[in-house]
């Protein structure tokens, strides 16, 4: 690069107008491009300036999404008071069958779970589903709730996903007042998710989980608030629904309000507290709060710096699906950043951020493809990955792909 042109091409022997002066001439972009972009590369690695990395603003909405069709907990609920004295309904028991027989919604409820879950008789799935069956039949809203979950998982009593008949069996539990039930039924409707998108009906279901502090409404109304998706954005209204949640041990909520600490968002800046609800929200297992933690690790917020702990947490949330985390764990493996660097190990973590969505993990298997590292030099397949990032809005993928034009 520090030779003239023109001597450049005469030792290269490249003339002006043939197709090896094209190509010549679009590496040579892509060079100095790079040269040019090295700087805001490296404050993006390694946090120059005290930048904070701030995932894509939908990746909360989108992990609270995939928590409502996955996250359960005990699938057959909580006890409710025994109607019928002396009856232990928590095993099986000749007592209960014969309760059952007698057409007693709960009995039968309680009986399905004994075979769903081997409690004083073997594990019977046939029966669990008999059982179950006739006790929704009857209108118990805790069997209800169960073959909502089974319908929107596609398991156990049911053999395939169907959001709609789920949607069904929740709403006749909610309006029981089952608490899960509702939540799931403001979920439907504000993702459209069985039934038309519904915001009115999302909120009106949603507050009554809330008001039985339902971990997940809790979350989701935390959300919206933050968001404005569906009401004014009330940051305020959003720490209070997370702060109730983060009080119940909810690993999540502990998460998204270590959020507000660490960027100072409705409430002053405070990186020791981040850090602080981000140790409790990983103790409890939450990829996110693993994520942020590894965040404070790495950059040393509320804490000292510690590599090789950021990369323990990130390789946590990274292999329980956290996008963010996968793309900052092959930025570590790059560098060498608390791991010995392996760009072949960086470029695999690259490819699962970026199948999940993440622009910085597809701009960045892009530039993998691009200058062959980790990776076989692959023009087309960084542009594939390069337009993915764009589309997403990538602004430095944006910057080299004009130069590929």
């Amino acid at each position: 690069l520090m030779m003239n042109r023109d001597n450049r091409r005469k030792v290269l022997g490249i003339t002006k107008m043939g197709e090896k002066y094209k190509i010549y001439r679009m590496k040579e972009k892509i060079v100095i491009l790079l040269f040019l972009c090295f700087p805001a590369l490296v404050a993006f690695a390694q946090g120059v300036g005290g930048n904070i990395y701030r995932p894509p603003r939908n990746s909360m909405d989108r992990w609270a999404m995939k928590n409502t069709r996955t996250k359960v907990v005990v699938k057959h609920g909580r006890d409710k008071k025994l109607e019928v004295a002396n009856l232990n309904f928590e095993t099986y028991s000749p007592e209960l069958e014969a309760e059952a027989s007698k057409g007693n919604a709960k009995a039968l409820y309680y009986l399905a779970k004994a075979y769903c879950f081997g409690n004083g008789v073997e594990v019977d799935k046939a029966k669990e589903k008999e059982f179950l069956f006739k006790s929704a039949e009857k209108g118990y809203p805790e069997a209800l709730y169960c073959i909502g979950l089974d319908w929107l998982n596609g398991d156990n009593t049911a053999d395939h996903v169907d959001y709609e008949e789920a949607h069904k069996y929740f709403m006749k539990a909610a309006e029981q007042g089952q608490s899960n039930s509702c939540f799931y039924v403001g979920a439907d409707f504000y993702y459209g998710r069985g039934v038309k998108k519904n915001y009115q009906l999302a909120l009106k279901y949603l507050n009554l989980a809330a008001d039985n502090k339902n971990h997940q409404a809790l979350n989701l109304l935390g959300i919206i608030y933050d968001t404005g998706t569906c009401v004014q954005r009330d940051v305020n209204k959003a720490i209070q629904y997370f702060t109730i949640n983060a009080n119940q041990a909810d690993g999540e909520a502990q998460a998204y309000l270590g959020r507000f600490y660490y960027y100072g968002a409705g409430i002053p800046r405070n990186l020791n507290k981040a850090f602080e609800w981000f140790q409790c929200s990983a103790k409890n297992g939450c990829p996110m709060g693993h994520f942020y933690l590894g965040l404070c690790y790495k950059y040393g917020y509320g804490t000292s710096v510690k590599f090789e702990e950021a990369v323990i947490h990130f390789t946590f949330s990274a292999n329980n699906g956290y996008a963010p985390a996968q793309t900052l764990l092959g930025i570590c493996y790059h560098n060498g950043t608390g791991v010995e660097k392996n760009y072949a190990t960086a470029v695999s973590w690259f490819i699962r951020s970026a199948n999940n969505g993440d622009k910085d993990g597809q701009y960045f298997l892009g530039l993998s493809y691009l200058t062959g590292e980790g990776e076989a030099e692959d023009v087309s397949v960084a542009k594939y990955w390069l337009e993915k990032a764009a589309k997403n809005g990538s602004k430095d993928a944006e910057k080299i792909l004009e130069t590929l034009k």
